[in-house]
């Protein structure tokens, strides 16, 4: 018996120790099954990262080629394009250059302007309109590029091709035009105005930091643009003609989005360009300008403001309007549905007075034993029927409940005499004859009185 029960046991712990082991494979399998998946998984996800990089680095591609297709027939074969960071250029080291206007009168439509760069090419100027004529010192807004540049653009003989103009692209795609000053700035490096870092920021005295791609621009010459000040102050400027005829001399180029100052001798006022034409940038060189002035961005705001209040008083007049039809709406339908309920209520009661009628014994004739009751209601209906003094109070009510009534429900009332003052009620009084209630004249008269607790 202990030999048989020793293995017995011997057989169970084998039978659980091949159990575990199976679970414990079965948990090993799995695991492997799962990493396996997940390796998979990184896989697909770092090929797929590596797909799209190379879908996005091949788009790239595509857009610079086509971009330098685009340049190439737009720039007479001259292609330039460079990515850059950004440094301030002092005012002071435009006028070093030498860049000068002459004081000589303008016309806006009729202004005629140059726009070269140093060194190899020809520098930019004004000339004068008479012997003695007075220079003064006048930056545009004109960039340093760094040597490299120069080499590049004299390789593709730029010289030839007259005015140098380049197109900078802020990182977030903003963008603006200028012309060149010289090409002294620090290698990798571009060294813009404040203006120009202005047109890139978009703030009045911020200044851009960061890279910018500068690309060589043959921009078609301006024919109409279109400024909206920032403020409606400028408007009421006597001389504008002047103000812009000045500020648009410091310029080489116009680009949609651009913030151009303008002074009217005490303030400076800020415009920004709206729209221009052939183009979205345009040279101002050599060429005649049509300007308009747009109502300024203040005004525009007035009057998106009262358009926007004019529109909530009139959203404001149309919902009231719209509450008080639902209003009426709602009111005919409750006074449609009282008139419902007083038709069929008034139904019932009829229905009931020609039940309550017919279960009246018929009215006796005129006699000695006959008394004619008046019943009288609050509202002034009035009743008037004979009845035999030995019919019982009970009749009486059921008179009143075959009838009119001044509004009052069965056995929510009480009958009341006069002289002397008596109160009749339908549960303490309804068996009592005439007789025995004392109403034994010939007339007499009783009025409704609704009980206690009714009211």
């Amino acid at each position: 018996m202990a030999f048989a029960a020793e293995l017995q046991a011997r057989e169970r712990k084998l039978a659980r120790e091949q159990k575990e082991r199976q679970e414990k494979a079965r948990n090993k399998l799995e695991s492997m099954r799962k990493a396996q998946e997940a390796a998979q998984a990184r896989r697909a996800a770092e090929e797929e990262v590596q797909r799209e990089k190379r879908l996005a680095e091949a788009a790239q591609e595509e857009e610079k080629r086509l971009q330098w297709e685009a340049d190439v027939a737009a720039n007479r074969g001259v292609v330039y394009s460079e990515r850059l960071a950004v440094e301030n250029l002092p005012a002071e080291v435009a006028e070093t250059k030498g860049i000068r206007r002459s004081k000589d009168k303008v016309r806006l439509k009729t202004c005629r302007k140059s726009c070269l760069a140093d060194g190899d090419f020809p520098v930019s100027k004004r000339e004068t309109t008479g012997k003695g004529a007075d220079f003064v010192p006048y930056h545009m807004l004109q960039v340093l590029l760094p040597p490299s540049a120069k080499f590049e653009l004299l390789r593709h003989g730029v010289d030839r091709l007259g005015s140098l103009l380049f197109e900078i692209t802020a990182e977030d795609g903003s963008r603006t035009h200028a012309g060149l000053l010289d090409f002294t700035a620090p290698h990798g490096k571009v060294c813009l105005p404040q203006d120009v870092m202005r047109c890139l920021a978009g703030k009045t005295g911020t200044e851009y930091r960061g890279m910018v791609q500068v690309r060589y621009a043959r921009l078609q010459g301006g024919e109409y643009a279109k400024l909206q000040p920032m403020e409606k102050a400028f408007q009421e400027v006597d001389d504008i003609k002047a103000g812009l005829e000045s500020a648009l001399l410091t310029r080489c180029t116009l680009t949609e989005g651009d913030v151009v100052s303008v002074s009217d001798g005490e303030t400076l006022h800020e415009l920004r360009v709206l729209e221009l034409k052939p183009a979205s940038a345009v040279s101002i060189v050599e060429t005649d300008l049509e300007v308009d002035i747009a109502p300024s961005l203040e005004t525009e705001e007035e009057v998106q403001r009262m358009e926007e209040a004019r529109k909530a008083r009139k959203e404001q007049i149309k919902r009231e309007i719209e509450e008080e039809e639902l209003r009426i709406a709602q009111e005919k339908t409750a006074e449609d549905t009282l008139k419902k309920e007083e038709a069929l209520k008034q139904k019932e009661r009829e229905e009931r007075w020609d039940r309550l009628s017919q279960m009246l014994p018929p009215e006796p004739s005129p006699g000695p034993d006959v008394t004619t009751v008046l019943i009288r209601a609050s509202d002034g209906t009035r009743r008037e029927r004979r009845f035999s003094r030995s019919d019982r109070i009970s009749q009486l009510f059921q008179f009143v409940d075959a009838g009119p009534c001044g509004g009052a429900e069965p056995g929510a009332y009480n009958l009341v005499m006069l002289y002397p003052r008596r109160i009749f009620t339908l549960s303490s009084d309804g068996d009592t004859t005439l007789n025995e209630a004392g109403i034994t004249g010939r007339q007499e008269s009783l009025l409704i009185e609704i009980s206690k607790d009714h009211q």
